[in-house]
């Protein structure tokens, strides 16, 4: 803009001096001017919250709290009992009887009734810049339902209601992340106390329950972890945990991994767990590591069924155990990375998945106790069993549910014993099932039979014989064997098993192969089939419910000798025998199946030779007074015997035994029931034995224990009328009244020696007839037993019956 003052004209006029610029920095007075008016705000501030906490009645503005909590919540708030407020810079307020709705879709009205609340907060800087500091939160005698809807809605998802800015479209401010404010506008929660409350968890069919004597945490600023501690009752499992876990606003948000890291116990066993739980759309997820340990299990069992658990067979204390797990949780899906189950030097680990949606699983196990008696010990579980000292090792894949577990891959090591295969349950039906289908290239079952001689365990009554009474020469064993106890077992099964080497001791059985069934309350096995003694053995059982005993079978070419040591017996007997059998018994023990026995029972051996008691008892006078060398009998050529039984009592249907000097005939009956025995033997020296003629029938009579041999009466008469007229005893009046004699004894009835050297032992039975007799009944046989005589046969056949029907050792 040009100047527009004329060219010519006065002086110009002073321009002003220019004012000096205002200091950045007032003086002192200025600025405790500034403090005071700015103190003096506050303080007026202050005053006046201050006058209108006291001035203020909040049970008259009960409604407008309760609209204000409604807003905050989206539910509907009640406020019954009264209200209370304490004045002061940290002013309290206490509400009595308050109650909050559930979500629309819950199960029940109210989703948390309180019976006390009391809050407490830190009112300056909550006016100053509107941070809420809550310095003391506390809830008692609380019933809090937390529950999920079909869409995986939580109801402590809460909705406030819009505010009328929100509404008119203005947005709301933003809630600052800085400044002192609790990260996503939460509050600082400094203390909080929950007493004498239930908190139920409810999600779809599953709930759990948590009674709170006490929890207790607080919600540090800036999002940080909240330390907790807890002490409650969770489905009767007692617990006491603290530690840390995510910040409430994780929680509130409902989003994300929430960390959690705990440490205590829980029904008596210490816990120990870290990792993360998700939340909103993670919900459901878990990842972390968890470990128990302990001894007690108490507590545990009792609280199991709260988590459908049965634990009606469990122990009540274990030894000292830890399970650790890592894995993670995916919907229902957990994938365990490893699972790890220790008590002392035993070790059991699990990797892969487990459904938990029926549940399923696809688990690999593997199990090592290298102090496997130790450990059962421990359990109580081996007093009354001979279990060996060596170490024990398993690994198997499990599948299927926990109604239908199926093990594959199965391998047991045990000593020298493994068993490979598979097996599998049904345990949802009325009566679990089991099958098994298992194979062993050995099994040593000596190591469990314990030591030979060793007493019992102490209070085992199992198996064990009752003590024989003073006085009692009975064979026959007095040991328990009830049968009912296997088919009214309290579940079935299907189990078939071969193993090509089976030893007992310094026996041995191979090739043994054989199927069992229980069904029905009936126990079958069929067939069983094994290489015993250098003999093969086939037979089949069936046990009827009742307990009633079928048995069918037979065994060819089997070594007596080495069936006695099978058998655990002193051998009276070394030869190559066949037997058959086909009979029924029941009773609940050993002489009462005996005493029922009906049926057939046929023995047949080969070329043979006593030994043992029973040779020696027939190294006696009387083979010298019959020419015979010990030789000439206990070398024996064939022997057969073939027996019908009629409960337990049985008639021998033929009996026959063939040696280098000797051939015997026998007939008559036993019984089973009494053990006792009334046979009639019928000797045939060899031809060219010049003591032939004195070869006389003999009775066996008495009990199994101690028979007694007697010569027949009337045979020895005949023998001896025989002799005196070969030897021409008497004059012509005498032999013929020795005739006469002989005629009514019925003297030539008797045949002459029998060659034994050309005559198979079967065709001589055959072709010479038995002295038959009517079947013997138990009055009919002795029950007093006659005592035999020193060095007399009765000690061999008594040794035989002991052999054969395995009674103890004298």
């Amino acid at each position: 803009m040009m100047d527009e003052r004329p060219i010519l004209s006065g002086p110009a006029p002073k321009e002003p001096r220019p004012e000096k610029p205002l200091s950045a920095k007032p003086p002192r007075s200025v600025l405790r001017t500034a403090l005071l008016i700015a103190g003096g705000g506050v303080g007026l501030v202050v005053v006046g919250a201050g006058a209108l906490l006291f001035l203020v009645d909040p049970n008259a503005h009960r409604e407008r709290i309760a609209a204000e909590l409604q807003a905050a919540t989206g539910r509907a708030v009640t406020l019954a009992g009264p209200i209370s407020l304490s004045r002061s810079l940290s002013p309290a307020l206490v509400v009595e009887g308050v109650t909050i709705a559930n979500m629309p879709s819950g199960s029940r009205p109210q989703m948390a009734s309180i019976g006390k609340l009391d809050v407490q907060v830190a009112l300056l800087p909550l006016i100053l810049n509107g941070r809420l500091e809550v310095e003391r939160l506390t809830l008692a005698k609380a019933d809090i339902l937390l529950e999920t809807d079909a869409k995986g809605q939580g109801n402590w998802v809460f909705a406030p209601e819009p505010s009328p800015a929100a509404a008119q479209g203005t947005p709301a401010p933003a809630a600052s992340s800085s400044g002192g404010k609790s990260s996503g506008g939460l509050p600082i929660l400094k203390d909080v106390l929950i007493t004498d409350s239930r908190i139920v968890y409810r999600s779809g069919k599953t709930q759990q329950r948590l009674d709170l004597a006490r929890l207790s945490f607080a919600l540090p600023d800036g999002g940080k972890p909240v330390p907790v501690a807890v002490k409650a009752v969770l489905n009767d499992a007692p617990l006491d945990l603290s530690g840390e876990i995510g910040a409430l606003a994780s929680l509130m948000s409902a989003e994300g991994a929430y960390p959690v890291k705990l440490k205590g116990q829980v029904a008596g066993l210490d816990l120990d767990a870290s990792g993360t739980l998700g939340l909103g759309k993670q919900q459901g997820q878990a990842d972390g590591t968890l470990t128990v340990s302990g001894e007690s299990l108490t507590a545990l069992k009792k609280a199991a069924p709260g988590f459908g658990i049965n634990a009606a067979d469990w122990p009540e204390k274990l030894p000292k155990f830890s399970l650790t797990a890592q894995g993670a949780l995916a919907g229902d899906k957990l994938t365990l990375t490893r699972a790890v189950l220790t008590t002392g030097k035993t070790e059991a680990t699990a990797t892969g998945t487990v459904g938990l949606s029926g549940p399923n699983f696809g688990l690999t196990l593997t199990a090592r106790a290298p102090d496997l008696k130790s450990l059962l010990a421990s359990l109580g579980r081996a007093e009354s069993l001979a279990v060996p000292d060596a170490g024990a090792s398993l690994t198997a894949k499990l599948s299927g549910s926990t109604t239908a577990p199926q093990l594959a891959d199965l391998v047991l090591d045990w000593g020298a014993t493994r068993v490979t295969g598979r097996a599998g349950a049904d345990l949802g039906s009325r009566i679990p099932r089991v099958t098994a289908d298992l194979a062993s290239p050995e099994i040593d079952l000596s190591a469990f039979m314990g030591k030979p001689g060793a007493a019992p365990a102490s209070g085992s009554s199992g198996g064990s014989a009752a003590p024989a009474k003073a006085g009692d020469d009975r064979v026959i064993p007095d040991m328990p064997l009830d049968l009912t106890a296997i088919t009214q077992a309290p579940v079935e099964g299907d189990v078939k098993l071969a193993v090509a080497r089976l030893k007992t001791g310094k026996a041995e059985v191979k090739d043994v192969s054989l199927a069992i069934s229980l069904r029905n309350r009936q126990f079958t096995l069929r067939p069983l089939r094994l290489t015993a003694a250098d003999g093969k053995l086939a037979a089949d059982v069936v046990i009827e419910p009742s307990g009633k005993l079928w048995m069918t079978g037979e065994a060819a070419a089997v070594d007596t000798a080495q069936l006695s040591a099978l058998l655990g017996e002193e051998p009276v007997l070394k030869t190559k025998a066949d037997l058959s059998f086909k009979f029924s018994a029941e009773g609940k023990n050993l002489r009462a199946l005996a005493a029922s026995l009906d049926g057939s029972v046929g023995l047949a051996t080969g070329p043979g030779q006593l030994v043992g008691s029973a040779a020696e008892a027939l190294s006696s006078k009387w083979l010298t007074f019959l020419s015979l060398k010990p030789a000439d009998v206990t070398q024996i050529s064939c022997s057969v015997v073939r027996t019908q039984f009629v409960r337990g009592q049985g008639s021998v249907q033929q009996l026959a035994l063939d040696t280098p000097g000797l051939t015997v005939r026998g007939s008559g009956g036993l019984s089973l029931a009494s053990e006792t025995l009334d046979l009639r033997f019928e000797p045939h020296l060899a031809e060219g034995n010049p003591a032939a003629a004195a070869a006389v029938p003999f009775h066996v009579r008495g009990s199994f224990g101690k028979p007694s041999v007697t010569p027949d009466a009337a045979a020895t008469a005949r023998t001896a009328v025989g002799i005196a007229q070969q030897l021409g005893v008497g004059g012509q009046k005498t032999q013929g009244a020795l005739g006469i004699v002989g005629a009514l004894l019925g003297q030539g009835s008797q045949g002459g020696a029998v060659p034994t050297a050309a005559v198979p032992c079967g065709q001589r039975v055959a072709s010479t007839p038995t002295n038959t007799q009517v079947p013997a009944q138990p009055g009919q046989i002795p029950s007093q037993p006659i005592q035999p005589a020193q060095n007399d046969p009765a000690g061999a056949i008594k040794g035989l019956f002991k052999g054969l029907l395995g009674g103890s050792k004298q």
